[in-house]
């Protein structure tokens, strides 16, 4: 018998193009619908096509947009667009680049609804910055002792000592910033109960 030739195998593989009219060698489909993204309307699948899409290559249908910059929070490393990356905002979705936290409880002031940590929010705290959760207020302004300048010396005390006491004594207490009820300072006389406004 005549000596034959070894046999030839071939090994057949079919390749299948996911975008066969247009050219992508790299055969990406980022969400994996068989259809590659240089040729896919919408390349998230989301149900906004990519030209109208604010996050064409991360999923989100509501295309919510926190600074209105065109790009969608999802995919927006700044969405309050204040100059701090979201990942160190304290208030990733309100405007803040100071961080101000004044209760240091992670919580911005722009964005925190009780910025004191006293219990007492915000809109309703007569200091809103400092924990006062009494709200007392001595003196009826509306703001709370705990931050007012003004309870600490609510006047002006002039005292003068009295006949045989060392002579040229005398002492004024004054507040840091006196309110226009308060401008007519006081004087002490020999007789502690006899009180007068001060001689201009």
């Amino acid at each position: 018998m005549a000596n034959l030739p070894a046999p030839v195998f071939f090994s057949l593989r079919f390749f299948t193009d996911n975008c066969p009219f247009t050219s992508n060698p790299d055969q990406i489909d980022i969400d994996g619908d068989g259809i590659g993204d240089v040729c896919d309307p919408d390349d998230d699948n989301d149900g906004v096509v990519d030209g109208t899409d604010n996050c064409p290559l991360t999923a989100n249908p509501n295309q919510l947009d926190a600074d209105n910059d065109g790009i969608g929070n999802v995919c927006d490393p700044d969405d309050d667009n204040d100059g701090v990356v979201d990942g160190a905002d304290n208030c990733p979705f309100t405007p803040n680049p100071d961080q101000l936290d004044a209760d240091n409880d992670g919580v911005g002031d722009a964005c925190d609804s009780d910025a004191d940590n006293d219990g007492v929010v915000d809109g309703a705290d007569n200091c809103p910055l400092t924990a006062n959760p009494d709200q007392a207020d001595a003196d009826g302004d509306g703001i709370g002792d705990a931050c007012d300048p003004d309870d600490l010396f609510p006047w002006e005390i002039f005292i003068r000592h009295p006949p045989g006491a060392r002579a040229g004594v005398s002492r004024a207490l004054r507040p840091a910033r006196p309110s226009p009820a308060q401008a007519a300072p006081f004087q002490i006389s020999a007789a502690p109960s006899q009180i007068a406004p001060r001689p201009g």
